[in-house]
């Protein structure tokens, strides 16, 4: 189970600093984390199946999680561009906010640096925005809230490892796209 950590570190935040205003969705299973993102990117982008059950058959997920190459294969399927990257940098999730586009990342959900090391508690979770000490996300494990990390902590628990074995450091995939629905800013706002 997902420790409280993200619950406990939800703030009011400054609707500049949030660049994408995607859809919030809750994940409706333990490993459902990436069905959900991918949920909350098809409304944004407008494609895609509407029910998480959908997104998940197509993703292939499975009780060790969504893996990055289904996510990539599936979004870019729905005529999204994703640009994976290994080894990005903070600077490169900013680069891609500020153009526009979020960002979906793979980090350990626990909160205890312990936990890193067994690299068991992978999260899929979307960059939507930024400022000089945060970076906001899209977080499907968390009811009506966005959530947050300090750029440290974002750095230190950003990496996983897929039920294949392989290893992402610092894996980001920049969804591409154009936006096909009508947000509304002002509910968008209200969930922090």
């Amino acid at each position: 189970m997902v420790d409280n950590w993200f619950e406990k570190n939800t703030i009011r935040v400054d609707p500049e600093h949030i660049k994408i205003p995607i859809p919030h969705f809750q994940a409706l299973t333990y490993t459902g984390c990436g069905a959900a993102s991918c949920r909350a990117l098809g409304a944004y982008y407008g494609i895609g199946p509407k029910k998480e059950s959908h997104w998940r058959r197509i993703l292939q997920t499975s009780r060790g999680g969504t893996m990055p190459k289904n996510i990539v294969n599936c979004l870019r399927k729905h005529k999204l561009k994703v640009r994976p990257k290994k080894n990005s940098t903070l600077d490169d999730v900013f680069q891609a906010l500020d153009d526009g586009f979020p960002v979906l990342c793979p980090i350990q959900a626990y909160s205890h640096s312990y936990w890193y090391k067994t690299i068991w508690s992978g999260h899929w979770v979307i960059a939507i925005g930024y400022n000089d000490k945060h970076i906001f996300f899209e977080d499907s494990y968390v009811k009506r809230r966005r959530t947050f990390m300090t750029h440290n902590q974002f750095e230190m628990r950003w990496f996983d490892i897929d039920w294949e074995g392989r290893y992402y450091p610092q894996l980001s995939l920049t969804i591409a796209g154009e936006p096909k629905r009508a947000v509304n800013l002002r509910l968008a706002q209200r969930i922090w």
